[in-house]
Order: C-alpha cells, then sequence, then structure tokens
C-alpha cells in the first residue's frame, strides 16, 4: 500500500512537471522562431577602407592597398610603447618573428579572431549564439538574461553577453587577456577594455559585425570600425580542426625562431 501511494505520488509529481514544461517549451520553440537564420559558412574578405589589417613586419604598404589601416587611438604612452615593439620588430632578420602570443596561447583571442582570414560557423539560441573559428576556436555569446560574473579572470576572449534588437545582435564584452595582441606588430588592449558589438544580416548572403572598443586606460577615444562576411556556397568549404603538422618554428630569446631545411630557402621556404 505505502509502494502504491508513493508510486502515486511521483507520477503525480511528474505529470505536473510535464504539464509545466510544455508551455515553457512551447515559448522557447516560438522565441526560436524569430531568430535569423546565420546557419551556413561565412567567410571574411579582405579589408576595406577603415578596416583593421595586420600589416607586415617589413612596414611596407599593407595589403589591399593604403588607407586601409585603421589606426589605434591610443595615450602617448601607449603609443610610444607601441611604435618602439614595432620598430624592434621590423629589425629583427628573415629567421626571427615577432612573439606573437598565438603561437604560446594557442588562441587568437578576440577581436582579432574577427580580423583575421579564418571562416566561421554560427548557430543560434534563445539561451546562447555560438561562433566555431577556423581553426577549431568557439566564441559564446550568451543571451539568456545572466550578467557579467562580479569577478571575472581574464581570458582570450574575455564574457560576452547579448541581446537581440529585432534581427540584430547586440554584444558586450569584458575580461579580455591584456597580454594578446590586436594587430600581428603586438597592438594590446587594457584589462578595463569593454567591446560592443552589432552583428546584422545586410542580405541572403552577406552580415556585417560593428565593432567599438572602449579602453580608457590605453585610448584617448572609442575606436569603431566594420567587418563585412560573405556566405560560402562552395560545398568544400568546412571548419578544420587545429593541427600544426611539421612545424618549424620555435622561441629563440624570446622571439619566434622558423628553422629552414635549406638555408637559401630564406623567409619563403617555410
Amino acid at each position: 500500500m505505502r509502494r502504491s501511494i508513493l508510486s502515486l505520488l511521483a507520477l503525480s509529481s511528474l505529470l505536473a512537471a510535464n504539464a509545466q514544461a510544455a508551455p515553457n517549451e512551447a515559448a522557447r520553440l516560438a522565441a526560436f522562431a524569430k531568430l535569423p537564420d546565420w546557419t551556413g559558412i561565412w567567410e571574411m574578405g579582405r579589408p576595406g577602407p577603415g578596416q583593421v589589417f595586420q600589416s607586415p613586419k617589413s612596414g611596407a604598404a599593407p595589403a589591399g592597398g593604403p588607407g586601409r589601416e585603421l589606426i589605434l587611438p591610443y595615450r602617448p604612452d601607449w603609443e610610444a610603447r607601441y611604435e618602439a615593439r614595432q620598430k624592434e620588430y621590423a629589425a629583427l632578420p628573415d629567421t626571427l618573428s615577432p612573439p606573437d602570443p598565438t603561437i604560446t596561447v594557442c588562441s587568437w583571442g578576440f577581436p582579432r579572431m574577427e580580423l583575421g582570414p579564418a571562416n566561421f560557423e554560427i548557430t543560434i539560441t534563445p539561451e546562447e549564439t555560438m561562433i566555431v573559428f577556423d581553426p577549431s576556436e568557439i566564441r559564446h555569446i550568451y543571451t539568456d538574461g545572466r550578467p557579467h560574473p562580479a569577478h571575472l579572470k581574464p581570458s582570450p576572449q574575455g564574457h560576452t553577453i547579448g541581446h537581440w534588437e529585432g534581427d540584430v545582435l547586440v554584444t558586450d564584452t569584458v575580461g579580455l587577456d591584456p597580454n594578446l595582441w590586436l594587430t600581428s606588430l603586438g597592438g594590446q588592449v587594457s584589462p578595463k577594455a569593454h567591446i560592443t558589438e552589432r552583428w546584422s544580416m545586410q542580405d541572403p548572403s552577406h552580415i556585417s559585425d560593428q565593432i567599438t572598443i572602449d579602453d580608457p586606460i590605453a585610448f584617448t577615444k572609442p575606436l569603431t570600425f566594420t567587418r563585412k562576411f560573405h556566405r560560402v556556397t562552395d560545398t568544400k568549404h568546412q571548419i578544420m580542426q587545429n593541427c600544426f603538422e611539421n612545424d618549424r618554428e620555435q622561441m629563440k630569446n624570446g622571439y619566434i625562431e622558423t628553422i629552414y631545411s635549406d638555408p637559401s630557402q630564406g623567409s619563403g621556404g617555410q
């Protein structure tokens, strides 16, 4: 008799939970239906005018022509440090490269991960938007109403929350690792850097991300620029897993040394 009563109570609780879950699931599906469809693989095009590029060590004009560099609005002390670093790296021999943190941290970090040539995929749910970058780096944008953690440990991607304004995804990122670079020549931000974005679809084949970097310690003013991406229709494209097969680079005296099997290959033989 006692077991029968317990079984009835358990069944009643289960039915009540299912009855409560049904409206919740229906609400979630309704919210899901309102979200835009950004599935597929997206490719970063060449930087346009006023967009960040990764300048060559030689100091030559950037790929795509002059005038495409986005100047970092550094305060004088940060500008002096950045200029000194660029001169130091420009003087390196062909066998040495700047000590880019991506070699040791295994992450491009945000926002640099969106400034390079890698492809990415986007998965959208009511609670979270995930962006999977090539090679296999995942960015999480939480849209479930949570705040930033009170005590946040700096990380390459920081902590990102967001919300939807119609079909526009508005994000807010803090907690970035100040040791990572914005460019290939060592541009950095402080631990107080705060980044906001506005992701939107321009047409079925193009989306854009308007990025604003506000750093009261390193910058004299906020920096705003827009990156545009197009949908890849070639089915051969895919997000590849990170793999450093036959890597010929190693650290030497704080720099990255490239070892050539044939010394006559020079910088073009890696």
